[in-house]
C-alpha cells in the first residue's frame, strides 16, 4: 500500500469503481423493467428475480457506505478496507453479469449460430477469465478434459453455462480446494469438494422457483444461475444433471445430445 494515498484519493477511486458497476447494473434492470411490462401477469419468476436483485443492490450501497464511513473513522485501516471493497465489488459484479445473462437469455431470443469448438481450448479460456475469482479462494481448476474432444456448440450458450456451474462450484468450496473437470461417455463433468447439496433438494435443484443458499464463506446465492443453465442448455440439446453427496462435494454433467466428434 502506497503510504502517500490518502483516505480521500482511496475513497475517490473506490467510488469510481462503484459508480461504474452500478451504471452498468442500473442499465440492465432499466433494460429489463421495459421488457418486464410486456410479460403477463402469470410469469413470476422474471418479477422475482428482479426484487432480489433490487434487494442485492441495496445491500451493496449499505455495504459500501458503511465501509466508507469506518475508513474515514479510523475503525478500519486501508488495507481493510481495500479487501472488503475487493470482497464485495466482486460480489456486485457477479449480479451485473446474473442480471445481465438472465435478460439475455430469458428475454431476448435470437437465431443461434452454432460451431466445432474443441471444448479443452473453450474451458481454458473460461478458466483464465475466472482467475480472480479463483485467488480469492485460493481455489485450483484443473482441466483434464482430451484435446480431441470437439462439440458443435454456441460459444455464447456454453459459456454461460460453463461459466455459471465452476462459480457455483466456488461459491460452495472450501478455501484451498479443487474443481475437477473432466469428459466421459458424452458428457462434461465438473466436480467439486466443497459442502454438498442435501439429497431432498437435488430432485428440485432446477425447478423455476429461487431459493436462499450461501457458500462456504457466507456468500450469498439464490439458485438463479442453475435455473438460468438448466434453461439455456435444454433449448440447445444439452441436458444438465446433478448428483452430490452432503459434505462431499458436488457434481454436475452437461451432456451433449446434439453431436459430438473425435479429432483424428
Amino acid at each position: 500500500m502506497d503510504p502517500h494515498i490518502s483516505k480521500n484519493q482511496l475513497l475517490g477511486f473506490s467510488v469510481s469503481i462503484l459508480i461504474v458497476l452500478l451504471l452498468n447494473l442500473l442499465k440492465q434492470v432499466i433494460k429489463l423493467q421495459k421488457i418486464n411490462k410486456s410479460l403477463t401477469e402469470t410469469n413470476s419468476l422474471n418479477k422475482e428475480v428482479l426484487t432480489v436483485f433490487s434487494h442485492d443492490i441495496k445491500e451493496a450501497l449499505i455495504i459500501f457506505r458503511e465501509l466508507s464511513k469506518d475508513l474515514q473513522s479510523g475503525k478500519i485501516d486501508q488495507l481493510s478496507f481495500c479487501n472488503s471493497i475487493n470482497f464485495h465489488s466482486t460480489a456486485v459484479s457477479g449480479i451485473v453479469d446474473n442480471l445481465f445473462q438472465w435478460s439475455s437469455v430469458e428475454l431476448n431470443p435470437s437465431v443461434t449460430i452454432y460451431s466445432e469448438e474443441s471444448l479443452n481450448q473453450q474451458i481454458r479460456w473460461i478458466i483464465e477469465s475466472m482467475k480472480v475469482q479463483c485467488q480469492q479462494k485460493q481455489i485450483k481448476i484443473v482441466n483434464r478434459v482430451q484435446n480431441h474432444i470437439y462439440w458443435n456448440i454456441n460459444f455464447c450458450v456454453f459459456e454461460i453455462a460453463v461459466r455459471n456451474l465452476i462459480s457455483n462450484s466456488i461459491k460452495f468450496s472450501e478455501k484451498g480446494s479443487e474443481i475437477l473437470i473432466t469428459y466421459s461417455n458424452n458428457q462434461l463433468h465438473i466436480k467439486d469438494s466443497g459442502i454438498g447439496i442435501p439429497a431432498k433438494q437435488i430432485a428440485t435443484l432446477f425447478e423455476r422457483k429461487l431459493r436462499s443458499f450461501y457458500g462456504s464463506i457466507d456468500e450469498k446465492g439464490y439458485g438463479i444461475g442453475l435455473i438460468l443453465v438448466h434453461d439455456v442448455l435444454k433449448r440447445h440439446g444439452f441436458q444438465l444433471e446433478a448428483s452430490s453427496e452432503e459434505g462431499k462435494g458436488a457434481v454436475f454433467s452437461i451432456k451433449n445430445i446434439r453431436n459430438t466428434h473425435a479429432k483424428i
